[in-house]
């Protein structure tokens, strides 16, 4: 998830993040993900066997705004990265988001709990 943050901030910010702890792999797979799962515009490519090898972010849409501006607070993002890690399972992106939604409510006094 550090890593569809980091994209989602080079693409908002139009210059380079370091990447440098992921590999190209990870970068176009999450990458095609994005333009997939609608939180980014871009093209994606894919080999004769139907695997994606490369994929290109022209700009964020909606839900790509969405979901950074959840994530920019970094106290937030680590508080659910740590509940993340903490459950030991996979999360969905789309849970992701609401979990970062209910921390962003939580900081505002706008809890529904």
């Amino acid at each position: 998830m550090d890593l569809i943050r980091l994209l989602l901030f080079e693409v908002e910010d139009e210059k380079e993040v370091d990447l440098s702890n992921y590999t190209e792999e990870e970068i176009v797979y999450n990458k095609a993900l994005l333009i997939r799962k609608k939180f980014c515009r871009g093209s994606v490519a894919k080999d004769s066997h139907g695997k994606v090898d490369a994929a290109h972010i022209i700009s964020l849409e909606w839900e790509g705004h969405y979901f950074l501006d959840a994530a920019r607070d970094n106290k937030i993002w680590e508080k659910v990265k740590k509940k993340i890690i903490s459950t030991g399972t996979a999360f969905t992106i789309s849970i992701i988001l609401e979990m970062l939604k209910k921390e962003l409510r939580n900081k505002f006094g706008l809890s529904r709990e």
